[in-house]
């Protein structure tokens, strides 16, 4: 499944790396960074959303504003303190 994926510079996630849809459009989502260690590979995570308009209402209530409510952001917060690298 090829993703396309698209920037907005309104975003204000230190996580947020793009909204991203599959070509035919039948899969949407927001993508961060991973909360796991990567093992070097470049790996991230899709939050995913039954359609287009519910990841763009996603993307603008807690990427674009309120990112320190987020539950991925918050759990990202939490696993790197255990780590101790937050």
């Amino acid at each position: 499944m090829g993703y396309r994926t698209s920037l907005d510079i309104s975003a204000k996630c230190p996580l947020y790396e793009g909204v991203v849809r599959t070509g035919n459009g039948a899969v949407s989502g927001v993508q961060c960074q991973c909360i796991c260690d990567n093992f070097g590979f470049d790996v991230s995570t899709i939050i995913r959303c039954p359609n287009f308009r519910e990841t763009m209402d996603l993307k603008g209530l807690f990427c674009d504003d309120r990112y320190k409510y987020c539950p991925y952001y918050l759990a990202w917060c939490e696993a790197h303190k255990k780590r101790g690298q937050h």
